[in-house]
């Protein structure tokens, strides 16, 4: 799936530049061999297509979930803009207390998004 240096260094970075929730953070204090057996990790890569960040402006126009997830589809879109065409890596880790969702730039590993969902 990803090797663990990988996990290794997406997790510091994700600690580095968002606040981390607890749930999140349980997660992050385990090793990626631990992960891939506890966890049901999903992994996706595919390209950024501008038709996503269409479809955010039209969820946050409808608000049909609230203010609070529309904030949260604004960050989203502002964090993936600049990544439109290129190759992007969805990480997700559910788990009982939430979702632990990481994006990744596929080409350089460099870390693009990290999201909680509680």
């Amino acid at each position: 799936m990803i090797e663990p240096q990988l996990w290794a260094a997406l997790k510091k970075k994700a600690q580095e530049h968002f606040v981390i929730p607890n749930f999140a953070a349980e997660i992050f204090s385990q090793p990626w061999d631990f992960i891939e057996k506890a966890y049901s990790p999903n992994l996706e890569t595919k390209p950024l297509d501008a038709s996503y960040l269409a479809f955010l402006d039209e969820q946050i126009e409808l608000g049909a979930r609230g203010e609070e997830w529309s904030n949260v589809l604004r960050h989203r879109k502002t964090m993936l803009s600049p990544y439109v065409g290129r190759s992007l890596t969805t990480l997700s880790i559910p788990t009982s207390g939430g979702t632990v969702v990481i994006k990744f730039c596929s080409d350089d590993d460099s870390l693009v998004m990290f999201e909680a969902l509680e």
